[in-house]
């Protein structure tokens, strides 16, 4: 049963990370691009790659994806930071 469950958590990953390549291969195919545009592009393609489990980069923020934990269990998440003084 846990083997089943943790195959479908990392199919759902790859299944996201396939939907964000063809986002991004459509953006691209819309021609000339800005530099902000190309700087997001490359963002984009590097998530994509921290979703997919056959590629499991690892992200500077978000560390190593756990694929086989359930999406809300590995769903980036705000951090917030306080800076507290006396």
């Amino acid at each position: 049963m846990d083997r089943t469950i943790a195959l479908e958590n990392e199919a759902d990953d790859y299944n996201i990370a396939c939907k964000i390549r063809a986002y991004v291969t459509a953006l691209e195919s819309k021609g000339e691009l800005t530099e902000k545009e190309l700087d997001w592009i490359s963002w984009a393609k590097e998530k994509a790659d921290w979703y997919d489990p056959t590629v499991n980069r690892v992200d500077r923020y978000f560390g190593v994806r756990e694929h086989k934990k359930d999406s809300e269990n590995k769903r980036p998440r705000k951090s917030y930071l306080y800076n507290w003084h006396n």
